[in-house]
């Protein structure tokens, strides 16, 4: 992840980023392939398509810090950051129907082959700056530059030796940053767990088909999705008009997800709760995470 921030400061996200997406799309189309050659191969595909999906979330980091304005950027991470869990929401049930009627090897491509698509118009509609882009007015750019620069974020163009050094001194000696990494590895790590386990437990502990998982799996993360849109949006409100600071707001949000959520996972050892609590937690877990990433814009 380290890597794909930096590769995109100096390449640009668009092929960072597009690369990423284009490969891991690749990956996956091959991997009904290489599960009948060895699952050694599987497991290599895999490590490689985690190693390209950890470059693609810091590069998008540094698109952001071009193109969108500060005060905009909560909304922004919640809308389109979070799309990527509304779309588990789609994928789910519909992996759930694809296996019950085609098999397995079915969902690879049903996730795969869009992708592909996508990557053609991401190439031939995203720019990395706003004055490359063809398409916008000359206002819009200058709006945009100068929103960014007002908050000194803006990452300007530059070439070879131009560009600015890494101050890796400063970056490891941050006390703000270790916080905020140590609090992301936890709640990355949860919802990486829920995400693949989820599916597992509904059905071994819960006794959910195959079918009926799908769906039941996938309401977590439409909650999750709108949990986001729902938290940003009051905190946005609440800091806008000086009810709240925006440190307070911080640490309100860590407060909630890191004390609360607790409580929650411990309640779904009961059967009858879990898939109620399950929702319960997928959307507490939104209150932090866009505060962090914004701060993580900061940090750039």
């Amino acid at each position: 992840m380290v890597l794909g921030g930096r590769a995109a400061e100096l390449y640009g996200t668009k092929r960072v980023y597009g690369l990423c997406i284009l490969v891991g799309a690749v990956t996956t189309i091959l991997t009904p392939v290489a599960a009948k050659l060895h699952f050694g191969v599987v497991i290599a595909l895999r490590v490689f398509l985690g190693i390209c999906q950890g470059v693609s979330w810091p590069s998008m980091h540094v698109l952001v810090t071009r193109w969108i304005p500060p005060l905009e950027r909560p909304r922004f991470f919640s809308y389109v950051y979070f799309a990527s869990t509304f779309s588990v929401s789609i994928t789910l049930p519909l992996c759930g129907v694809f296996i019950e009627r085609y098999g397995w090897e079915a969902t690879f491509y049903l996730t795969s082959l869009p992708s592909l698509v996508w990557c053609l118009a991401w190439f031939t509609l995203v720019c990395d700056f706003p004055n490359q882009h063809p398409r916008i007015s000359e206002s819009e750019s200058m709006y945009i530059v100068t929103k960014v620069k007002e908050r000194g974020t803006y990452m300007a163009q530059r070439k070879g030796r131009d560009q600015k050094s890494v101050p890796w001194r400063s970056l490891i000696t941050s006390v703000p940053l270790w916080a905020t990494i140590i609090h992301s590895l936890g709640n990355n790590w949860c919802i990486a767990f829920f995400f693949t386990q989820l599916p597992t437990y509904m059905r071994n502990v819960l006794g959910f088909s195959i079918k009926s998982n799908g769906i039941l799996s996938a309401l977590p993360f439409v909650s999750r999705y709108v949990g986001s849109i729902t938290w940003s949006t009051l905190v946005d409100f609440s800091t806008s008009r000086n009810y709240i600071s925006l440190l307070a707001s911080r640490k309100l949000a860590c407060i909630v997800v890191q004390c609360i959520l607790q409580l929650v996972v411990e309640a779904t050892r009961t059967r009858s709760s879990a898939p109620g609590l399950f929702l319960m937690f997928a959307t507490l877990s939104r209150v932090v995470t866009p505060k962090l990433l914004r701060f993580r814009t900061m940090l750039i």
